[in-house]
């Protein structure tokens, strides 16, 4: 590997575009003895991958999160893997990026994997080092951005994007055509293997391929560009079917991923402007223009560079700041800190250079890029000085390959934890529910882990609250009125950030309003459905109203029938501009009852789905009395408000009924 190393370093690009030497004259003809490069690099290498090595052993921190993360694991045991009837931000292989053990051979797999991928990044970090013949400031500067910002990110889909950010540029800017080959096909399994974690790295992988696939061409290397484009195909291919999924299922796999990636902004922020998105904004904005002005320079390779890290930088920031909180911003700036860093390696390897009326302007850019990533992650060195306790926990997963006593240790934890947070649902699940096919509702797939005899049949969205696109929220929907439903539904009431629980998915809410009956209550905050024979339920139009946004809008309430509402309400060009960039001012529903008026989040693009409107919901219970439509507090107006840049100035609410027997017979 050393050698290999260094052969394609003294291979390396020694010219830019527009036959420009790429480094300085004092740096030009100045070779390092090629043992001292190998010994170097190698310490280095061994250094930088140990301090920072991601850790493999975590905690369930709660059984929100932890039902998703256990359900990857569940789903590839069960053969249901995530792609095909399951949909979900993650892949078939989206458990190895999980560290919770919480079956010890998967956890095992993912942190052979999660280190594999640690260790290929910090390689290639070093054999850019060495590839562009840096100086020693710049190796000083970028080991400084390694330690402080590599921690904050280290796992293997974001640490990945990376690999597949420099092995691009590596082959596009490789002299040698065995090296440049190589890279490029690397460069293409990684994305395979990137795309089958995470559904949602579609983005970043159509990014890398099309500028890397493109400054191939441009340079002339078809060959590098067919391996590419070959080894994504081949090995997709191979892990697709190696996980069980097959090849009609690929069409099903992206709608899925574009809808969760495109409904992502609207449905799941948080927060308002923080001052962390006005420096991520900023910090991408100036590098778009920096890649624009050296393109503009006939420097086309450094352009280049500068298009792959926004294309890595750009879906790691929109997933930071839609959902903005401590550790999404560290973990952006950990990554805009290290790119940044490795930019002025591309654009400027030798420190003489940085004074330059040719160097100044990209140098200050990205100064003051690094500065600040680095700067932000420098007030938390917990990730850099916790590296003994991430050390020792690789020791306790080579333990666990020789120790069952070690492995039953390791799966005894989260399996304590879910016993103590599903025990009072499941000692009240009758017998007859055990013996049947069974799904969960709105997420607690914790249960089917504690429980592991139960019959898990799911829907196709593993969590209610992802179901936030028409196309997602009718293929639950589907599900549920189709022959393949689950015999018995646990349903709890409940929903994440101000919405309201009814409206997360309104066609499958009204599918198990037609197509099931409650027929107990689990423990304290659930209640278990029952599945009927139905007939299709009939759906009657009542009326249309148009109104100003903020006006309210009288529901129409009739005694036999439950009411729905579809709501349309567009955007704005400034408001579905900030959707594609960033995040748009949300929408609010009030719901007036004559006990109250209720103010909750309303998710725009399934509220057209139809919205439940004969009475108001608080608790599990209330399913009940909404299925026998023997009442509860009746809506009697609603109200859509939100901002007016951001919004259309008019709504539109189309009220549609169904009866409330829905054509069940027991």
């Amino acid at each position: 590997m050393a050698d290999a190393l260094c052969r394609m370093a003294e291979r390396a690009t020694m010219v830019a575009d527009g036959a420009t030497s790429s480094l300085p004259a004092g740096f030009r003809d100045r070779l390092t003895p090629r043992r001292l490069t190998i010994v170097g690099s190698g310490v280095w290498t061994v250094l930088a991958a140990a301090l920072t090595a991601p850790s493999p052993v975590g905690g369930v921190g709660g059984w929100l999160d932890g039902s998703w993360q256990v359900a990857l694991f569940l789903s590839h045991r069960v053969g249901l893997p995530l792609g095909s009837r399951l949909l979900f931000p993650y892949g078939p292989y989206g458990y190895l990026s999980v560290t919770i053990p919480f079956f010890v051979p998967q956890w095992l797999q993912g942190v052979a994997v999660s280190l594999l991928v640690h260790v290929a990044l910090v390689v290639l970090i070093c054999l850019l080092l060495v590839q562009r013949r840096v100086s020693p400031v710049l190796w000083v500067v970028v080991t400084v951005a390694v330690l402080i910002g590599l921690p904050s990110f280290a796992a293997p889909d974001t640490e990945g994007q990376l690999v597949a950010v420099v092995l691009a540029y590596l082959a596009v800017n490789t002299e040698s055509r065995r090296g440049r080959t190589a890279a490029a096909a690397l460069c293409g399994a990684t994305l395979a293997l990137l795309l089958l974690i995470k559904a949602t790295a579609l983005p970043l992988a159509a990014g890398v391929l099309v500028l890397a696939v493109g400054g191939l061409l441009l340079r002339r290397h078809g060959r590098a560009a067919g391996a590419l484009v070959a080894a994504l195909v081949v090995v997709g291919a191979a892990l697709w079917f190696t996980a069980g999924l097959g090849l009609g299922d690929a069409g099903r796999y992206l709608h899925a991923a574009l809808d969760l990636g495109s409904g992502y902004s609207a449905a799941m922020y948080v927060m308002g402007l923080t001052t962390a998105i006005v420096l991520g904004t900023a910090l991408i904005g100036v590098l778009v223009l920096l890649a624009l002005g050296l393109a503009a320079r006939r420097r086309a390779l450094d352009a280049l560079w500068i298009l792959l890290v926004c294309v890595a930088l750009f879906p790691l920031y929109k997933d930071s700041f839609v959902r903005d909180g401590p550790i999404r911003d560290d973990i952006f700036f950990g990554v805009a800190g290290l790119l940044a860093a490795l930019s002025l390696v591309v654009v400027a390897p030798g420190v003489r250079a940085w004074m330059s009326r040719r160097q100044a302007v990209p140098v200050a850019v990205l100064l003051a890029c690094m500065a600040l990533g680095v700067g932000w992650r420098s007030t938390d060195l917990s990730g850099f000085t916790g590296a003994g306790d991430r050390l020792a926990g690789y020791r306790t997963a080579l333990n666990a390959v020789f120790s069952s006593s070690v492995r039953q240790g390791l799966e005894a934890a989260p399996l304590s934890s879910a016993h103590d947070y599903y025990q009072g649902t499941i000692s009240a699940l009758p017998a007859a529910a055990r013996g049947s096919t069974i799904d969960v509702m709105p997420w607690d797939i914790g249960i089917f882990y504690e429980q592991a005899n139960l019959h898990w049949d799911p829907r196709p969205l593993l969590q209610s609250y992802t179901a936030y696109t028409p196309w997602l929220d009718q293929q639950d929907a589907d599900f549920l009125l189709g022959p393949g439903a689950p015999e018995y539904i646990i349903y709890s009431y409940l929903t994440i950030d101000d919405r309201y629980a009814a409206f997360d998915e309104p066609a499958t809410f009204r599918a198990l309003l037609d197509n099931y009956r409650m027929v107990g209550v689990l423990g304290t905050s659930a209640v278990l459905l029952q599945r009927v024979s139905v007939s299709p339920s009939p759906e009657s139009v009542e009326s249309t109203t148009c109104v100003k946004l903020g006006s309210p809008v009288i529901v129409p309430q009739r005694s036999g029938v439950r009411t729905y509402a579809r709501v349309a309400v567009s955007r704005t060009l400034v408001g579905s501009a900030l959707n594609l960039l960033a995040k748009s001012p949300g929408l609010r529903v009030i719901l007036n009852t004559i006990a109250g008026s209720f103010n909750r989040r309303l998710v725009p693009a399934v509220a057209a789905d139809g919205l439940y409107l004969s009475d108001y919901l608080t608790s599990s219970p209330d399913i009940g009395a909404a299925i026998t439509g023997s009442g509860g507090v009746p809506i009697t107006s609603l109200t859509v408000s939100g901002n007016t840049g951001a919004w259309s100035s008019s709504y539109c609410v189309t009220f549609t009924t169904t009866p409330v027997d829905g054509g069940q017979s027991p």
